[in-house]
């Protein structure tokens, strides 16, 4: 019997390779797919913003990604005694400004060198909501705790979803490059189960409707794979909001599985050996047994180096080393 209804995925026609590197951006669940991609050594790099959840947002922050224009103290705001700027997530501030400048202009030009680099850029959408300033009408990445009285809320509709991030995405920067567009697994109850329901369901839709218009996208299913799939509590966090830890450990198979070519599967097992080795612990790190454990992994790491020369293993040869010499 079958106790499952299979999220059906179409894989790549091109497979990405261990070398691609990938851009993420969008809501936690990008956060959550680019710990996978690292865990397994692949090249990733995610949200130098922080997360974004909507579609303008995302917009906003990739065309300034593009632009690497900077930040100055025009930018900021304060509140209770920190700066910030409503373009980046609330952790993203100081006491002082200058300091607070230089964390986001060091977001700005390692996101916008990520940017142009990748070979894929992965966009997580996780809400139709935006949120624009009332005095000015700008569009927020994040309110940042502020009064919800400075802010304008608006659901956007999938034409405007369709038109905006088509517009975006058809510039010539992203035309060599693979998008991958999945919505976020992830409910906003904030906007009440309705609200959300409908704010997911436009997203889900102007999704597809970017993957039939570009023929450099495609659509990853990973709302569907936690919805239709894995309906069970069981695949839920304790919040029963947000998904397990099996739960995104079975999406990323699910991706990797049909995102990447037969090369990379074979890379991640060999780094997974790595991993575990690095992971062990001995009763003892100074018995002789452990040391001729370590020796043998400091020489399969050096293989594989040679065997993957952009592989990032410098910190595991130097933790075989350093048990080598205590």
């Amino acid at each position: 019997m079958i106790f499952q209804t299979q999220a059906d995925i179409t894989p790549l026609e091109k497979p990405l390779t261990y070398t691609d590197r990938l851009f993420l951006v969008g809501s936690c669940f990008a956060v959550n797919m680019h710990c996978k991609l690292v865990e397994n050594k692949l090249q990733s790099s995610a949200n130098p913003f922080g997360p974004l959840y909507n579609p303008r947002s995302i917009c906003r922050s990739l065309t300034r990604l593009e632009q690497c224009r900077p930040y100055t103290s025009d930018d900021l705001m304060c509140r209770d005694g920190l700066f910030f700027s409503y373009d980046f997530h609330t952790s993203i501030c100081d006491s002082d400004p200058e300091a607070v400048l230089q964390t986001m202009n060091k977001a700005i030009t390692d996101g916008h060198k990520a940017l142009r680099e990748c070979g894929a850029l992965i966009i997580t959408l996780g809400t139709s909501f935006t949120y624009t300033l009332k005095e000015s009408g700008t569009v927020v990445t994040n309110c940042n705790k502020m009064p919800s009285k400075l802010f304008d809320r608006q659901m956007l509709s999938p034409e405007q979803t369709t038109e905006e991030l088509t517009a975006l995405l058809s510039r010539q920067l992203y035309k060599d490059k693979l998008i991958i567009l999945t919505v976020s697994p992830i409910r906003h109850l904030s906007d009440g189960l309705a609200a959300n329901s409908r704010s997911k369901a436009h997203l889900i839709t102007a999704a597809g409707n970017i993957a039939d218009k570009l023929p450099h996208a495609v659509y990853f299913p990973a709302y569907e794979i936690m919805y239709d799939q894995l309906r069970d509590y069981r695949f839920y966090a304790d919040d029963m909001i947000h998904p397990s830890a099996v739960a995104i450990e079975y999406i990323w198979e699910r991706f990797f599985d049909t995102a990447f070519d037969r090369r990379a599967h074979d890379y991640v097992h060999d780094m997974s050996q790595i991993g575990r080795a690095v992971m062990h612990r001995p009763f003892n790190p100074l018995s002789p047994s452990y040391r001729k454990f370590a020796a043998s992994m400091l020489e399969k790491t050096y293989e594989l180096k040679k065997r993957y020369p952009q592989a990032p293993l410098d910190e595991e040869i130097t933790f075989f080393k350093n048990h080598l010499t205590e």
